[in-house]
């Protein structure tokens, strides 16, 4: 019998979205986000957007992820791997109330994260409050993604290092729109930690900037070296 006919391809049903069965099958293994994130390469962020079907996969996670939970690639592919939404009728307003005592953190390096509106799939807006530690710019992630963000600073100060822009800093009530595809980081200065609320749209524009990823939610760091000549 082959390597991939003894995987377990068959624990979700064809019925699942691929953030769902994710989910299913990271629980099934009894895996955290943070377990999952170690074993696959893929950021605790990342796998969290898919489960919450914010982040499409496109091959290469699909692959990674399936070699991560010992599964065949196909138990992702039985639903269409894209971030086309749904019609909804006419009548139908939505509407969601986020609790702030039934809030899960995501915590990763610095950052902690608690993502508003869970239950709404199909939203165009990703909505998150961050909780920033100081640390150096240097020991942050930069990420670039498709669409357009807004950053409101709710405490504290910002200090955000943007591609082909000098740094700039935000202090509490300040606010910042950007297009989310040049590469971009952000840490709290002046040695406090910062809240900061952001809205993220994955419908802007998509990446037209040299060196701009392909369209999906990319994150790596940057020495002070690389960042001078990527701005050069």
């Amino acid at each position: 019998m082959s390597k991939r006919s003894k995987k377990q391809g068959s624990t979700t049903t064809p019925s699942h979205s691929v953030g769902e069965r994710l989910r299913e099958l990271r629980k099934q293994r009894k895996l955290t986000l943070e377990a999952l994130s170690e074993k696959s390469g893929i950021s605790i962020s990342s796998l969290s957007r898919i489960e919450n079907t914010r982040l499409s996969l496109n091959v290469e996670k699909i692959h990674t992820l399936a070699e991560a939970l010992d599964v065949a690639a196909e138990v992702f592919l039985g639903s269409k791997l894209s971030t086309t939404l749904p019609v909804k009728p006419v009548g139908e307003p939505r509407l969601s109330i986020d609790r702030h005592r039934s809030r899960d953190s995501i915590r990763e390096a610095e950052l902690s994260q608690q993502f508003l509106f869970p239950d709404i799939h199909d939203s165009k807006l990703d909505c998150i409050v961050f909780e920033i530690d100081p640390v150096s710019i240097w020991e942050s992630e930069f990420v670039s993604h498709p669409g357009e963000k807004v950053l409101y600073v709710i405490e504290g100060d910002l200090l955000i290092y943007i591609q082909g822009r000098s740094p700039v800093l935000l202090e509490s009530g300040d606010s910042l729109f950007m297009d989310g595809h040049i590469w971009h980081s952000t840490v709290a200065a002046n040695s406090k930690p910062a809240r900061v609320f952001t809205v993220y749209s994955p419908n802007g524009l998509p990446p037209t900037a040299a060196g701009a990823n392909s369209g999906d939610f990319e994150s790596r760091r940057f020495t002070a070296d690389e960042w001078s000549e990527l701005n050069a």
